[in-house]
């Protein structure tokens, strides 16, 4: 039974706009001035401090598959740089 409360979809709106890469940091205030719920907030709390490349980093660490989340999100602004490939 996965503890994920907030659903991708949720995910992407309160992250519209956000410019990838990211810091955990600055994904939680873009969030928070989303008006994240403080559901969404803890959970986001909870995952690992890391440098986030796209909206499928962020749902990964919050525990969603990764089928559930395209890659693409509209209004969601993705680094395309692709280092050792």
């Amino acid at each position: 039974m996965t503890k994920t409360l907030a659903s991708p979809i949720d995910l992407a709106r309160h992250l519209r706009g956000i410019d990838f890469p990211v810091q955990k940091e600055d994904l939680i205030q873009h969030a928070r001035d989303n008006n994240a719920d403080e559901a969404v907030l803890r959970e986001m709390e909870a995952m690992p401090e890391q440098e986030f490349r796209s909206m499928k980093d962020v749902t990964r660490a919050m525990g969603h598959a990764e089928d559930e989340q395209d890659e693409e999100q509209p209004g969601v602004r993705q680094d395309r740089t692709r280092s050792g490939r």
